[in-house]
């Protein structure tokens, strides 16, 4: 067990108020030493019982301090010992300086996640909740931020990694982690001397694109000729499928939200509910003859255009939240059908509506112009994304080469 006392840091020049107070830990001849921001002279310091003399000016109050700080240490002692059965001085006054915050990392993280409900953000706060839940349950206890190092990253990567976890999984997993470690280094809560990502010997973070598959125009006109039977849940679930196509790929939770209120001018003029981003865009001779089978159902400019949100009660986001999710996961369902119905062997979604509209933009809309229309912030995320899609040049290429006689 490493050796306790209270020391006089007299190494260098005295100062008006003495030297600097220490609490020294030695181990196997080594000594490392946590300063409590307070001074003495060396007339007012007795060497051998470790505080001030009562000559000292804060005499009670700072022999208090140095006795607390001393019960402190032997507390996270104790705590590495449960732990490990060695440790080094350096994860000592690691321990000590990194409990200074006043948030373990789950109390934290819990706050980070109510903050995001009261935003009204349903889906995100479940989704960094379950990531959230997901780290303690391979922890099984609460930790201090400083405790949330590479060592212990590394080991959440192999255990995620033995349950099948994708790659893509795994990092939103660091993602939150890393969130969470970047909101509280603003909040002044932790320093960034503990921020265990972005370094050469650090968590580094990549990209992980999943593999995106759009229809292509031919797939496309298939849904859009078949006859279903007007108003049945097949042609209603076509109507959403093909008016979030003819919207840029609009997701489907903002195209449910639509109000007749965000028509105006043969333009569709809404803000998008991931990012608070102005959108306004024309209206198709498509997306005009769709809407209006569902107008003669509006009563005011605040009704939504299409039906499905009709009776969720605004007041409680949760309530909104669940009929979104219900409404998406019935139409995923007869997607599914609709494929079937149309001989498409492709795992039709509503997401690929979005998909969709990229790979037949392919590389005939500049990447500029697709940033407006997707509304991404980034330049290099569209051209991530529409790299999805865009093959020409490179088949061209390689037919080039093999086609070669």
């Amino acid at each position: 067990m490493a050796n306790i006392k209270a020391v006089l840091w007299t190494y260098g020049t005295e100062t008006t108020l003495g030297y600097p107070i220490a609490i020294r830990f030695t181990q196997n001849r080594k000594s490392k030493y946590h300063f409590i921001d307070h001074y003495s002279k060396k007339k007012s310091w007795d060497i051998k019982l470790g505080k001030v003399k009562p000559s000292h000016p804060l005499y009670s109050t700072l022999n208090v301090k140095i006795a607390n700080n001393i019960l402190d240490i032997e507390k996270h002692i104790l705590s590495l010992e449960n732990q490990n059965k060695l440790f080094s001085l350096d994860q000592l006054k690691k321990k000590v300086k990194g409990s200074q915050s006043p948030f373990t990392f789950f109390q934290y993280a819990e706050k980070y996640k109510e903050d995001i409900l009261s935003r009204g953000k349903i889906n995100v706060g479940k989704s960094e909740q379950s990531r959230i839940n997901g780290f303690r349950e391979f922890l099984k206890r609460d930790v201090e931020f400083f405790e949330v190092d590479v060592a212990m990253l590394k080991n959440l990567k192999t255990h995620l990694q033995s349950e099948g976890k994708s790659d893509k999984t795994i990092n939103n997993y660091f993602i939150t982690i890393r969130t969470i470690f970047n909101k509280a280094i603003a909040d002044g809560l932790v320093g960034r001397e503990y921020y265990p990502f972005g370094g050469r010997d650090k968590i580094q973070l990549k990209s992980v694109e999943g593999k995106k598959i759009g229809l292509e125009l031919s797939e496309l006109n298939l849904i859009r000729k078949h006859k279903f039977p007007k108003e049945s849940p097949l042609w209603n679930t076509r109507n959403v499928f093909l008016l979030a196509f003819n919207f840029a790929g609009i997701r489907i939770s903002d195209l449910l939200l639509l109000r007749w209120s965000d028509v105006q001018n043969n333009r569709l003029q809404y803000k998008m509910g991931k990012n608070n981003a102005n959108v306004s865009i024309p209206l198709s001779a498509e997306a005009r003859k769709i809407m209006a089978y569902y107008k003669p159902d509006r009563r005011s400019a605040n009704d939504f255009v299409l039906p499905y949100m009709r009776y969720a009660d605004f007041d409680d986001p949760e309530d909104v939240q669940r009929k979104i999710n219900a409404a998406i996961s019935n139409f995923n369902k007869r997607l599914k059908s609709i494929a079937e119905k149309v001989d498409i062997n492709k795992n039709l979604s509503n997401h690929i509506a979005r998909h969709t509209f990229g790979n037949i933009a392919g590389d005939k809309i500049p990447i500029p112009m697709l940033q407006k229309l997707y509304r991404h912030k980034s330049m290099n995320t569209t051209a991530v994304y529409q790299g999805n899609f865009m093959h020409k040049d490179s088949d061209d290429a390689l037919l080039k080469v093999v086609n070669r006689k």
